[in-house]
């Protein structure tokens, strides 16, 4: 079948329909689609047609497309990591360089230099998030551990990916005249006579650079693409570059392309890297205030351990940490509450649900001014249901572990609000439908109370369905 007949017949699919058409639906649009990327040389042109099916799948949201979530992670798992294989040649550079360019470029053992340093400056400020550096209050304590990924700013193996995306940034905007005599030149002179080590006189400089680089990438990464209608298919992918401007949509390939192969790249190196992360939002964790961090997170540790009876500590400090906070450090000084510490320290998830839903009027605000919290409340209970699927026919999970982990995606299920995370529960939902062991789990999720008090007779449904199965 072809790409186009599956994706119209995908679109036809409706709420009723059974598990196995809707999984057969999916199959059929990946084979098609796996069919056309092993064929085809033009892998730029193929990965902007996958960008535009999955901007097509995000529009479903609104009608609660019952295959919306399953074709998106099986894109994300099957067919995106094959356009982004760096074995495979591609017909278009991995990454923008100046036009005039010819041959090896005369600054590029200074340009690596610098990303090297920029690496480092950005693995030191992991390192400080995960809990890993003596100066975080928490140094030494345990972090939370559920089996899911941890959030990328939480794993110093985030660094390499961040060299890759600076490095696409920097070859694209920062090969210059001024850079290469403000910089990449006396870098050259400082290693000549200083080794390596010389180059840390430069981090105010290339702090700057970084952040001019960034800067033009977010420009590039928001502009939008050219207007070729709807996903068509990779066999009908024909479409004429603007004259006007090709080197500026290449650009924004290159952007967006840099971030997604940084996605990929967290899979396999165990971190989550979200939709919703943007040049912007690198560009000021780059440059993050770990006494900031550190202050709000000695004080909402110190409001955690005296619980919310009373005065509600909790939300008090909340309040003030929203009051002497940017967007980003207070997200990060919530997360890491969430992420590290003692038990009896840690935030819970239905705290930091909360800090979100108190923030704004709407998910679109929400969204906005908490990027990161909306992101981890999003996707934790979407894992955590992926992991329970695996779990349910998996005879080396011991019963305990899966009833704990069923408990824990419980609790989170039914701390989410209906209207802000409506699409995430759907999403859970649709993830679990069809798999008879779940029928339990799956009538409650339906039910727009959830109620805490029915966990336990669900939880025990669930947990000898699974048992009969073995």
């Amino acid at each position: 079948m072809s790409f186009n007949d599956a994706l119209k017949r995908f679109a036809r699919l409706r709420q009723g329909d059974s598990a196995g058409a809707i999984e057969n639906s999916v199959d059929e649009i990946i084979d098609a689609l796996k069919v056309s990327v092993s064929a085809t040389s033009d892998l730029p042109g193929a990965r902007r047609e996958i960008a535009n099916l999955l901007s097509y799948l995000h529009e479903l949201r609104k009608s609660k497309h019952p295959g919306r979530v399953l074709l998106a992670t099986a894109l994300a798992e099957q067919v995106l990591p094959h356009l982004y294989d760096s074995a495979k040649p591609a017909a278009g550079p991995a990454t923008v360089a100046p036009a005039a360019e010819s041959g090896r470029y005369p600054f590029i053992d200074e340009e690596n230099a610098v990303l090297d340093r920029a690496a480092a400056m950005m693995s030191g400020t992991l390192q400080f998030l995960a809990g890993e550096d003596p100066e975080h209050p928490r140094h030494g304590a345990p972090t939370r551990d559920d089996a899911i990924p941890p959030l990328f700013a939480f794993n110093v193996r985030f660094a390499r990916a961040f060299r890759s995306i600076a490095a696409t940034a920097f070859r694209a905007f920062l090969r210059r005249k001024r850079t290469e005599l403000q910089l990449y030149k006396p870098v050259r002179d400082a290693v000549a006579d200083a080794g390596q080590a010389g180059i840390q006189r430069f981090d105010d400089e290339i702090r700057k650079s970084l952040l001019s680089s960034f800067d033009q990438a977010q420009k590039a990464f928001e502009r939008p693409p050219p207007s070729d209608g709807a996903p068509g298919g990779l066999e009908n992918r024909a479409k004429p570059k603007s004259p006007a401007a090709p080197d500026a949509e290449e650009e924004r390939v290159a952007m967006h392309d840099a971030l997604e192969a940084a996605r990929l790249k967290g899979k396999e190196d165990g971190y989550f890297l979200p939709r919703n992360v943007d040049y912007a939002l690198l560009a000021q964790l780059f440059m993050l205030d770990r006494t900031l961090v550190s202050k709000g997170l000695t004080e909402l540790g110190h409001a955690v351990a005296h619980g919310e009876e009373g005065e509600n500590y909790v939300s008090r400090q909340v309040e003030r940490l929203n009051a002497s906070h940017d967007l980003m450090h207070f997200d990060l000084t919530i997360l890491s509450a969430f992420q590290t510490g003692a038990e009896e320290e840690r935030l819970s998830f239905k705290q930091m649900h909360d800090t979100c839903i108190g923030a704004a009027t709407s998910r679109e605000v929400m969204s906005r001014v908490r990027p990161l919290l909306v992101a981890e409340l999003s996707r934790r209970p979407h894992q955590l249901a992926r992991q329970l699927l695996r779990d349910a026919s998996d005879p080396d999970v011991t019963d305990d572990t899966f009833q704990q982990r069923l408990e824990t995606f419980m609790r989170w299920a039914g701390t989410l609000n209906n209207i802000r995370f409506e699409q995430e529960i759907y999403g859970c939902v649709s993830q679990l439908w069809g798999k008879p062991v779940f029928l339990p789990l799956i009538g409650w999720m339906q039910d727009d109370n959830r109620a805490q008090d029915k966990i336990d007779a669900v939880l025990m449904e669930v947990c000898t369905a699974r048992a009969s199965l073995g």
